[in-house]
């Protein structure tokens, strides 16, 4: 009974060391990196990006134009 209950216990003890070596913590699943400046937030259900516009030419010299070229 013994070198049975030993045989488990050192089983179980390579099993764990198997899964601590696992890479499980890579990333964050949920957010999906595109290109160099986009990122899609899938839980969120948000795209969040970086980068530049410009406004539709009848909002120029309008408070309005800013927000609207995002």
């Amino acid at each position: 009974m013994k070198t049975g209950l030993k045989h488990v216990w050192l089983i179980l003890f390579f099993v764990g060391i198997l899964l601590l070596n696992q890479p499980c913590w890579a990333q964050d699943p949920a957010l999906e990196q595109i290109g160099d400046y986009g990122t899609i937030d899938w839980v969120g259900q948000k795209v969040i990006a970086k980068g530049i516009g410009a406004p539709p030419e009848e909002a120029y010299g309008k408070p309005k134009a800013r927000p609207m070229a995002g």
